[in-house]
């Protein structure tokens, strides 16, 4: 999703709150140094799907990875 940089805090802490209100656990939310943009990443306990934003290195774009309980290792730990 393309959104100007000075919005990736506000848009982030938007999505934290609403899916924490949902029942998905905070796994970790952060704001990047100098105004850079955030990262969040929420898991819901349900079914262990993980859900991870982060602002793009040209600050231009917000990734959104979905990973899988299915591909993750026995460990725990995804395998990308």
């Amino acid at each position: 999703m393309t959104l100007p940089v000075e919005r990736h805090t506000v848009v982030l802490e938007r999505l934290r709150d609403e899916w924490t209100a949902k029942g998905y656990e905070l796994k970790n939310f952060r704001v990047l140094p100098g105004g850079a943009g955030a990262e969040l990443d929420l898991v819901n306990p349900v079914d262990g799907f993980q859900f991870s934003w982060t602002t793009s290195g040209d600050r231009v774009w917000i990734a959104l990875i979905v990973m899988s309980p299915c591909v993750r290792s026995p460990d725990g730990k995804y395998p990308g």
